[in-house]
């Protein structure tokens, strides 16, 4: 044989066995989401309900947004939410970005199906833009369930997927269902749903089914469950992420069933790469309409919905420790959902103050008393946003005839204003709960003033940075 003949068959038998990695390989098709993904509708009559104009401010918790252990959506999933309502927002800048994400995997795929970059673009800039998706937990439940069908049977299919959506008590009038069983990392898995890259005209699926899934093409998928699988084991095809999209218009006619939301990521930008990554939520935020019924609270991974119930919401406040403060954000609403995502990094937040609060018989004055009659004198703190601050801690008062007195840190007793001045206590702030701390039997008649006071430079000195509250009681 000679050296032409040999090398000719040497690459006849490297493309036989390598081309199966991302080619069709009889039934795994390895290297693109499944083909034809499904979709049905259920006709319905008489759904569509008017929202209030006002109500009161939310005191109900909504909870479907994340699973009760706060894991999931987790960090994979977050991103690939993320980025699905990124794309939603402006489907011309994710076509661009999908041309060139900078993930060399991606690239690969790419030029394997010769993909069109230009038509790709063109495609998406002339999608109009699309409201939001918030996740489900039910949805996510019959997602995850499907991944680990898929897992066991080492497989790729849509057999019984939106089975699993019924089991779960989700009710929707239609749905669309993506499957990805051979995912790399989730950047991955949304870029072949979006791209939908496979064996179509210019390289791309007949249909762009998952695109149309995933953007909310002609559709109302308002409601979605993502869930990314591991799958490391060596002996099945799948994985390294086995992932499933549950995309649904919710029968808004059943308890706990809504299509309009106020939904986002709460997250810190800590690579400074403009891209929300696993790692960079912020969890345990309260996320808070003026008015309506509910409030949410971001799980572990930053993701957080709230359903629309009153058209009267002007804004949205985002409180928790790690903001370091309250976040207001002004909202317009209406009959889609709205996206708000929070990048803290970016934000303005105005720090929540401390708040002194000092009570005379329980009340905060101004109080009169009959001569001979007991003052008692209750004190509370919130630290606001300062908890552990190192702070200067002071109680004064002042009597009818002028003369003014402090409390001692060392005596812990009445002294003279007018020979010193000093903290009555310097240490970390904490919260304290009211209760009394001293009280006054037989005061002379005449108005006394009693004052709690901190400030948050630790230096026995009066400062700018100072809370107080006051209380007056006039003795008769």
């Amino acid at each position: 044989m000679n050296r032409k003949t040999f090398s000719f068959l040497l690459v006849i038998i490297l493309f036989c066995f390598l081309t199966p990695v991302l080619a069709d390989n009889s039934n795994s098709n390895h290297g693109f989401p499944e083909p034809d993904p499904p979709f049905i509708e259920v006709e319905t009559k008489g759904e569509k309900k008017a929202l209030p104009l006002r109500q009161s401010t939310p005191s109900q918790e909504w909870v479907y947004h994340k699973t009760s252990d706060n894991q999931h959506p987790d960090g994979n999933e977050q991103q690939m939410m993320w980025l699905m309502n990124r794309a939603r927002s402006d489907p011309a800048a994710e076509g661009i970005w999908l041309s060139d994400t900078g993930d060399s995997d991606i690239d690969f795929a790419i030029d394997f199906f010769d993909v069109d970059i230009t038509v790709l673009q063109n495609e998406f800039a002339s999608y109009d833009p699309a409201p939001p998706a918030a996740f489900d937990r039910r949805l996510y439940y019959a997602a995850k369930g499907h991944s680990e069908f898929l897992i066991s049977t080492d497989a790729q299919n849509h057999d019984g997927q939106f089975d699993l959506i019924t089991d779960e008590g989700f009710s929707y009038r239609s749905c669309g269902g993506n499957v990805y069983s051979y995912a790399k990392n989730p950047i991955y898995g949304h870029a072949g749903f979006n791209i939908d890259w496979g064996y179509g005209d210019s390289g791309m699926q007949t249909g762009r089914g998952h695109r149309v899934n995933l953007m909310s093409i002609g559709q109302n998928f308002y409601n979605v469950g993502k869930a990314v699988v591991q799958e490391n084991d060596n002996t099945t095809s799948v994985g390294p992420l086995v992932v499933t999209e549950n995309y649904c218009e919710a029968f808004t006619s059943f308890q706990d069933h809504y299509n309009n939301f106020i939904v986002g990521t709460v997250w810190t930008d800590s690579n400074s790469n403009s891209q929300y990554d696993p790692g960079e939520g912020e969890p345990g935020v309260t996320v808070t309409p003026d008015t309506g019924t509910y409030y949410a609270v971001t799980a572990d991974s930053g993701g957080y919905a709230v359903p629309v119930t009153s058209q009267s919401i002007g804004f949205v406040t985002f409180s928790g420790t790690s903001l370091g403060g309250d976040i207001e954000k002004e909202v317009t609403v209406g009959s889609e959902s709205i996206l708000l995502d929070i990048e803290t990094s970016s934000e303005v937040v105005e720090a929540n103050p401390v708040e002194p609060d000092i009570k005379a018989n329980g009340s905060d004055g101004p109080v009169t008393i009959n001569a001979g009659e007991m003052i008692s004198i209750s004190l509370g703190l919130d630290t606001g946003s300062y908890e552990g601050t190192n702070a200067d801690w002071w109680l004064a008062r002042s009597t009818p005839d002028g003369n003014w007195y402090y409390i001692d840190e060392s005596s812990f007793n009445w002294e003279n204003l007018e020979t010193l001045f000093r903290p009555a206590y310097q240490g970390a702030l904490f919260n304290l709960d009211m209760a009394e701390f001293f009280h006054l039997t037989s005061p002379v008649a005449g108005t006394h003033m009693f004052y709690f006071a901190v400030d948050t430079t630790m230096d026995a000195l009066l400062n700018e940075t100072l809370y107080y509250d006051y209380v007056s009681v006039k003795v008769e």
